[in-house]
């Protein structure tokens, strides 16, 4: 069944809608597996050049809030939405929002906002590639993955600007089964950690692809204040519900109900698996 995105009440986001739509969680599946560290097998090197001539390029943002931008953690956007609410260049389309204050964007603090479709919060609405997207490497990347890519960015982390509370950074995303999220890292140093809720933090290596429950509490964050930088990849996609561009709707796909996410991208149903090695 095709579900048209013109049908989505305002109220909703699209995944919201399609959630209740399709009883998504009458129909979660359980993996062996909590997360997953994965061997990268792609060049990372032409990989990171071309991020890098993209940056440089292009103009990243700090993430976006009501009151400034956080300039320690800067981004551009892989996916934007046209029809945005808050009228947000392409380019840093889902880069947070003036709607919320810094420490409102925990998963769900939609106060703000008068109704939640194509808001920052409507992962579903960013599918459209943007400008960078689709330039050189990062192009070539972009275009084996399978499934609909949704929000997504590259992000760098300056060191020297990170806030010493422990507190800033915390944040959920959506369900896995909404937005599995491909995290790869490009350039990075000692003192940048991830940490996932009641877990201990440690750092994320360049030639490695991660992904996590992301919905599970989690932060990035840099120890010591030098003029080190992070760059990460962090590519959304939509493992069980597929877009079309053309009819804009979106229909569950063969996985819906039957294969995990983590699975999915381990079985290579997600990227070539010749790309990947557990």
């Amino acid at each position: 069944m095709k579900y048209p995105v013109e049908l989505c009440p305002k109220a909703f986001t699209v995944h919201e809608w399609l959630t209740k739509a399709t009883k998504l969680n009458k129909h979660l599946v359980e993996s062996k597996h909590s997360d997953l560290a994965l061997q990268f097998n792609y060049d990372t090197e032409a990989l990171k050049n071309s991020v890098q001539e993209i940056l440089q390029k292009y103009n990243p943002v700090g993430w976006q809030t009501k009151n400034k931008n956080v300039n320690f953690y800067k981004s551009l956007s892989l996916r934007s939405n046209p029809n945005h609410q808050d009228n947000i260049d392409e380019n840093v389309n889902s880069i947070g929002t003036p709607k919320n204050k810094t420490g409102e964007f925990f998963y769900a603090q939609t106060h703000n906002h008068e109704y939640v479709k194509d808001s920052y919060y409507d992962t579903f609405g960013f599918v459209k590639p943007t400008p960078c997207s689709i330039e050189g490497e990062l192009g070539n990347l972009l275009e084996q993955i399978k499934p609909t890519i949704v929000r997504s960015r590259i992000s760098t982390l300056v060191a020297k600007d990170f806030p010493d509370d422990p507190k800033v950074g915390w944040h959920r995303d959506e369900s896995i089964f909404i937005n599995l999220r491909l995290n790869i890292p490009l350039t990075t140093s000692e003192e940048f950690y991830f940490q996932m809720e009641n877990k201990d933090p440690y750092n994320l290596k360049v030639g490695n692809l991660y992904t996590w429950d992301t919905n599970i509490a989690h932060k990035v964050f840099s120890t010591e204040k030098t003029n080190n930088t992070r760059t990460h990849l962090v590519i959304g996609c939509s493992p069980w519900f597929d877009y079309d561009p053309i009819e804009k709707t979106w229909a569950t796909n063969k996985f819906f109900g039957v294969k995990h996410p983590f699975d999915m991208l381990l079985e290579g149903d997600i990227l070539p698996d010749h790309l990947i090695t557990l």
